[in-house]
């Protein structure tokens, strides 16, 4: 039966040649279509897509693979060191949260045994059963803004990237009070040097990689499935206490939920639930 579980990494521009040539080296058939190659290898299919570089694996992983993505995932980085991410950013409804991890070179192999990857690329359900795996094994640090704090934040601050760099900082600064890490990995919200000028004191003297999609390190992504299953986990007990399924995002069945929600509540008691400098909520006379 063909296994399900699968990892996925964006591989970086200048080692995706010498990865498909070392796949079609030890590969049992390989198949190609214009948007994506198939490298089967001992039972297990290895699909890479060119244009982008995304490259999902079965798990477990082919032990020639596995060297290989252990030194994809551990080339020209530093170690021990810290990755943060965010998960509720663009979510109506729900708090912010930020998480950040801290993984040493040793741990690598085991992220890849997990399948570890960006939090959006799986379903809710299979990052919830990652929680007490992850809890046991990594070290990690998370700030959790609810919707009520977020709000009385935003009104101060004026500015959603401002909270964010403030959490930001905090998980990272709470995490080197930990445990000592020298490079500090962060998915990029705003410009680089915009981050870096929020960071608290531990962190002034460590190294930066600051960049969209830093969820290919395995350090962010495994960050950002820390904080889904906290805002999850949130979100669920926000469902009990109001009845009603609060969405995800900020679409037309975002919209729906807010005009429930007042029916049931009053437009006053929004800011217990929802960012309401959402244009969601304003339309509706909210914020």
């Amino acid at each position: 039966m063909e296994n399900k579980k699968t990892g996925s990494i964006i591989l970086p521009l200048k080692v995706r040649t010498k990865v498909r040539t070392f796949l079609s080296t030890i590969a049992d058939t390989v198949r190609k279509t214009s948007s994506q190659e198939i490298y089967e290898i001992d039972g297990g299919k290895y699909i890479l897509y060119p244009a982008t570089g995304t490259f999902i694996y079965p798990v477990p992983v082919y032990p020639t693979v596995k060297a290989m993505l252990i030194d994809i995932f551990t080339r020209n980085l530093e170690f021990p060191q810290i990755g943060t991410d965010e998960s509720g950013k663009g979510d109506v409804f729900g708090p912010l949260v930020v998480a950040g991890s801290l993984i040493d070179r040793n741990d690598i192999p085991g992220l890849i045994d997990m399948g570890i990857k960006d939090s959006k690329k799986m379903d809710d359900s299979a990052i919830c059963k990652l929680k007490k795996h992850i809890e046991v094994n990594f070290l990690y640090d998370v700030v959790l803004i609810t919707p009520k704090k977020y709000n009385q934040l935003h009104s101060r601050m004026k500015s959603a990237n401002k909270i964010l760099a403030w959490a930001h900082a905090r998980v990272i600064e709470n995490l080197l009070e930990k445990k000592q890490a020298t490079l500090i990995i962060i998915d990029m919200f705003a410009d680089p040097e915009f981050i870096k000028s929020h960071m608290f004191q531990k962190s002034k003297d460590k190294k930066f990689i600051i960049e969209s999609g830093a969820e290919s390190h395995l350090s962010p992504a495994l960050a950002s499935i820390i904080a889904r299953i906290h805002y999850l986990e949130y979100m669920k007990r926000m469902q009990e206490t109001y009845g009603i399924n609060f969405p995800k995002g900020a679409g037309s069945e975002a919209d729906r939920a807010i005009k429930e929600f007042i029916q049931k509540y009053g437009k006053s008691r929004l800011s217990e639930v929802a960012k309401i400098h959402f244009k969601n909520i304003k339309k509706y006379g909210g914020g």
